[in-house]
């Protein structure tokens, strides 16, 4: 994370002497979008505090976390009771009283009507049996007779269903009464003002743990700052993406220089990134050539890209060197950035920042259409 930005990073870091510089120097826009555990680096505010005043903050933070879930959880409770209450107070009013009346109403009328249906199909049936006797010949069933009879199991099912409902219906409107009707709003009314009371602990708790937190934040930035400050300044360790990394890893828990020390004997789980190695190898020629601007630097520049190996080995294998395929194939862009009449107006110190970083841009925007065809003219072959 800090090795592909090292080029913008390093220059500054050296040179910050307060706590904002540290900030400053690395509130890079990707670091903003990303900031990872550089998060309390990044952090605009800040609240002076001890490592035991952080660590107190912590321990109130986490005892307000737990007031708020159980806030929350009460209201979450709260809620479903009133909800309860509503649906109950709502069963027994008189719009839910009128609606059970009519669809008593609608079910009665339809048991009426389904009785006076068996009544006439139980006629039917009486006639085509005693039509069948005299008449039909005996032994064979009618299935007249048959039909009515399934129809009319039919309808006595129907019946049979109907009769327990109406019961039922009839019922829930005898109980419900004036001292039902009275209970049920006193409780409803009731749940709903306890339903306000959880509320407001809820957002109480929330609004007292947001306060904590953001109090907790700043003085974590506070003390990341104060010992990344403290680190930088004693120029203990030579600056770089591995050792600034270490002295970030223990914080807040053990200073930015103890957390260095334990890391020291750490290795690094990944190659360095090609922006870090540019970097490096651009300082490296700069301070070699004294510092100097010109034709000669760019001549210099291609001098070192051609010693440069062209297989290295990796992990007991031979394989090409990625690093100088890359700058022989895009020697055009650093060639021109190396011409750029804006670098000897530039600070010596950030001069190979700065190479690296116009560089970048001329390959990811070429100037022109023809700006690539032109690169892979002037690419270095040998």
């Amino acid at each position: 994370m800090l090795e592909a930005h090292w080029y913008a990073l390093e220059w500054n870091l050296s040179r910050a002497r307060t706590l904002d510089g540290v900030r400053k120097t690395l509130a890079i826009e990707q670091f903003k979008l990303n900031p990872g555990p550089l998060a309390p680096l990044l952090r605009e505010s800040f609240e002076r505090a001890s490592k035991k005043q952080l660590e107190k903050t912590r321990n109130e933070l986490g005892q307000a976390n737990e007031r708020s879930r159980s806030a929350q959880d009460k209201h979450q409770e709260q809620l479903q009771a009133c909800n309860e209450a509503e649906r109950v107070e709502f069963s027994v009013s008189e719009q839910a009283e009128e609606d059970i009346r009519r669809e008593l109403q609608r079910r009665t009328s339809n048991l009426s009507t389904i009785g006076e249906a068996i009544e006439a199909i139980q006629q039917l049936i009486r006639d085509y049996e005693f039509w069948h006797k005299t008449r039909a010949i005996p032994g064979v069933p009618s299935p007249q007779v048959t039909a009515l009879t399934d129809l009319l199991g039919k309808l006595e099912r129907h019946r049979q269903a109907d009769e327990p409902v109406c019961a039922q219906l009839a019922a829930r409107i005898r109980a419900i009464t004036p001292e039902v009707r009275k209970i049920a709003v006193e409780n409803a009314a009731r749940q709903k003002s306890l339903l306000i009371s959880a509320q407001g602990e809820q957002k109480g708790a929330y609004q007292f743990e947001k306060v904590l937190r953001a109090k907790f934040l700043d003085q974590e930035a506070f003390i990341y700052r104060n010992e990344m400050l403290k680190f930088l300044q004693a120029k203990e360790y030579r600056l770089s993406p591995f050792t600034l990394a270490s002295a970030i890893a223990g914080l807040p828990y053990i200073s930015a220089r103890h957390s260095a020390q334990r890391c020291s004997s750490k290795e690094a789980r990944v190659r360095h990134s090609t922006t870090y190695e540019m970097f490096q190898f651009s300082k490296r020629i700069w301070n070699r050539c004294g510092r100097r601007l010109g034709s000669s630097l760019s001549e210099r520049f291609e001098r070192e890209i051609r010693k440069l190996p062209k297989f290295i080995i990796v992990k007991g294998h031979r394989q090409p060197n990625w690093f100088r395929t890359q700058l022989a194939k895009d020697w055009h862009y650093l060639r021109t950035t190396l011409q750029d009449p804006e670098l000897p107006k530039l600070n010596p110190g950030t001069v190979p920042g700065a190479i690296v970083a116009t560089f970048l841009r001329k390959r990811s925007n070429p100037e022109s259409p023809v700006t690539p065809t032109i690169a892979e003219a002037e690419r270095i072959t040998d």
